[in-house]
């Protein structure tokens, strides 16, 4: 059984299937509240044998309990046996809508020229058929990349290594055509398909993803006459098997053809942040240098009284907070470097706390590369910050999640009624915390928000994704266009010496889309260590954190020796430490790792 609530309509959906291999009799179905009450959902006799299902809705007015209890009874026929099952509930606490939803700009359509594609195709050689669009373009291309990435190429050079991602997929996603499928109905509407009758396996489908069901009365498919009719579809869910969701119902006894167009989202808002990135002083924004770097002033005596208890006594982490708070680096990024177990994050919520607390009219912009580290984020500034202000912008495709999220997460997001909904200007004006992952946050530009809005702009896990995927923030929503300038201060947290963007395409591998923006910065002059201040870093560009909270010594010792110049320190609690000291099943019980082949 499964069931839904739905706020705005007071309507329990329930889902009831019997999975057992016996005839089941439905008797009843209770809704629990207030820890004795009930309300009946179902009361007779339905007999269902196996594989049997149906769905029924039933209104319900709200009760003071946010939490209801669904239960199911049931009994074996012909036997003694009876079965329960129960579900639990959590109802939202939806916030009054702000304003009205705003309309989403189309994204530019950034097209690959078909002279990228024939340099592509041709393996990246001279070739004496090329047009002379084409022949510049590899022209250039191979300077930029003999050259490296710089201030004079770093548009073009990105532009450029994009494209070949771009066409590069899309070649991929041909490939996972299929011409002959075999689509199982679940529901009107819903398709099981199996995984095994790809000819390649489709790394990269996933939910969201749209999909054309071409149907055919002949056993011609493919071809595009008046017999065949195309239905749009979207794929809904992915495990070792895809559901796909189409707009009408398919058509029974026809030839189904499955395409598969890439999804070129992401490419368009890197695209686009190239587009208002070109207008900034690259050199003094994403290549500073000692020489023209001049220094912020700011007052020294400012006291910071931290809301983490721990982060009073760690000093580096006070330091990054305090240069983070008075934009020491900018208009070049502030680099928070976090091993593992350093306490980055708990950094970053206290930098945050500390500007909204500090800088009463700056507003803070907060991304990640991942929805599970905004989540984080979002919850551990809600122990402190008013839900007024603060707001969780989640994409389209979240909304498949949102039975794994945080409830207090979602009461401040656009998800507020357990369903996606596009976010009213005031939702970004009446807020001054705003939470997103890096990729959604172009759609500020797409809402026309104005660009002028964010102080601060964070991005974590900045170390395992592409320079181009950092620049989605800082192009989208950071960069005045008309004033050219950076008006935010952009912090990048991560770990440059841990796993770094993956890079499908081999050819890319070696170049600069192998590299995070992170990592390339890290190796300038001014975010390296100086020999003239004691072989440690720039304070005002870079901090790294040295105390691990989280494991015994003997954990990150190789790392901290290979990886680390063997700064890091042991602070973990005791406790939490060698809990798994003298275990009998360790080989050597004052080593508390069991390594496994």
């Amino acid at each position: 059984m499964t069931v839904e609530f739905s706020i705005r309509k007071s309507i329990v959906v329930l889902n009831v299937q019997n999975l057992c291999p016996q005839v089941l009799i439905l008797r009843s179905i209770y809704l629990y509240y207030e820890t004795h009450k009930r309300v009946s959902l179902f009361d007779g006799v339905v007999r269902m044998v196996p594989g049997y299902e149906f769905t029924m809705e039933k209104e319900i007015h709200e009760k003071e309990d946010r939490s209801y209890h669904v239960v199911l009874l049931c009994h074996v026929l012909g036997t003694n046996y009876k079965l329960r099952e129960t579900v639990l509930i959590h109802l939202l606490s939806p916030r009054k809508a702000r304003g009205l939803p705003m309309k989403l700009m189309k994204l530019p359509t950034f097209q690959v020229p078909d002279y990228v594609q024939d340099v592509y195709l041709n393996g990246f050689l001279v070739n004496q058929h090329y047009n002379r669009n084409a022949s510049l373009w590899l022209e250039r291309f191979t300077k930029y990349r003999n050259e490296k990435l710089n201030a004079s190429n770093y548009v073009e050079y990105l532009r450029m290594l994009n494209q070949i991602e771009e066409f590069d997929s899309h070649l991929q996603v041909e490939l996972y055509t299929i011409d002959n499928a075999n689509l199982e109905e679940m529901l009107p509407k819903e398709y099981l398909l199996s995984i095994d009758q790809f000819k390649v396996l489709p790394v990269l489908l996933d939910v969201g993803c749209h999909v054309h069901v071409q149907e055919s009365e002949t056993d011609q498919p493919k071809r595009t006459n008046g017999t065949v009719t195309i239905t749009r579809g979207t794929i809904i869910e992915r495990s070792s098997f895809f559901i796909i969701k189409t707009e009408i119902p398919l058509k029974k006894l026809c030839q189904l053809r499955l395409v598969f167009p890439l999804n070129r989202t992401q490419f368009k808002m890197e695209y686009m942040a190239l587009n208002h990135i070109c207008s900034l002083n690259l050199q003094s924004v994403l290549f500073p240098v000692p020489d023209t770097f001049k220094p912020c002033k700011y007052n020294k005596k400012e006291k910071l009284i931290t809301v983490w208890k721990c982060i009073a006594a760690n000093e580096q982490q006070k330091q990054a907070i305090k240069n983070i708070i008075n934009r020491t680096a900018y208009p070049a990024p502030y680099i928070l470097f976090g091993p593992p177990g350093t306490g980055k994050t708990c950094t970053i919520v206290e930098a945050v706390l500390q500007i909204w607390k500090l800088r009463p009219k700056s507003r803070i912009l907060v991304t990640a590369t991942s929805n599970f580290a905004c989540n984080e984020l979002t919850k551990r500034l809600l122990q402190f910050v008013p839900t007024t202000d603060i707001f969780r912008y989640f994409s389209l495709t979240s909304e498949r999640d949102i039975h794994g999220m945080d409830l207090k997460v979602i009461e401040v997001s656009n998800m507020h009624y357990g369903e996606y909904e596009t976010p009213a200007l005031q939702d970004f004006t009446q807020t001054r915390i705003l939470v997103c992952t890096v990729m959604t946050s172009a759609r500020l530009l797409q809402l026309h928000v104005d660009r002028n809005m964010y102080d601060y702009i964070f991005i974590d896990e900045c170390g395992s994704c592409k320079e181009l995927s950092a620049l989605v923030p800082i192009g989208c929503v950071g960069t005045d266009t008309v004033g050219k300038k950076l008006n935010a201060s952009i912090v990048l947290a991560g770990d440059p010496k841990q796993l770094g963007p993956v890079t499908r395409m081999a050819y890319l591998r070696d170049t600069a889309h192998g590299v995070s923006l992170l990592e390339r910065l890290m190796n300038l002059p001014m975010y390296r260590k100086e020999s003239n201040n004691n072989n440690e870093y720039r304070p005002d560009m870079v901090t790294k954190l040295l105390d691990n909270y989280r494991s015994h010594s003997a954990l990150f010792k190789f790392s901290n020796e290979q990886f680390y110049d063997g700064e890091l320190r042991a602070k973990a609690d005791p406790e939490t430490a060698n809990w798994a000291l003298n275990w009998h099943r360790l080989p050597n019980r004052d080593f508390p790792m069991i390594f496994h082949t």
